[in-house]
């Protein structure tokens, strides 16, 4: 059985294009903590409790996203009402990135890095709602 049936083929390789670049960035949070939070937060001189909390956070996104979203990515059938709810979930997530960008713009984060980050989730927000108004499954009453 091939990989990821129970959501159009097209989807499912637009959507597997995400667990490389989450990939990417948690080696980046992992490799150059510092580099990431002096650009992409405007930490001047991050210190210990700065770099805990992203390896916090990169350990939930790493578990939620990589792992989690890979592992229904990368199954032989995928459930659609529950991956439905999933790229809710993570529409809702890319709304938020979006959000806190736009008001940090001005602020000591380099604008470089704010308009990437605001930009890649305007995008996967955009394609996750696409993908929710156009896939849809009569009985999954969603």
């Amino acid at each position: 059985m091939a990989r990821g049936q129970g959501i159009p083929r097209g989807w499912w390789r637009a959507f597997c294009v995400e667990l490389p670049l989450v990939a990417g960035t948690l080696v980046f949070w992992i490799a150059q903590p510092d580099g990431f939070l002096t650009q992409s937060i405007g930490i001047a001189e991050p210190g210990p409790p700065e770099r805990y909390l992203l390896q916090l956070y990169a350990g939930v996104v790493g578990t939620l996203v990589l792992w989690f979203y890979g592992r229904i990515l990368l199954a032989p059938r995928i459930h659609l009402p529950s991956f439905r709810l999933l790229q809710e979930a993570l529409a809702l997530g890319d709304v938020v990135i979006v959000g806190l960008g736009i008001s940090q713009w001005g602020g000591p984060a380099e604008p470089g890095m704010l308009a990437a980050q605001i930009g890649m989730a305007s995008f996967w927000g955009t394609l996750r709602v696409l993908f929710l108004l156009r896939v849809r499954e009569p009985s999954d009453g969603l």
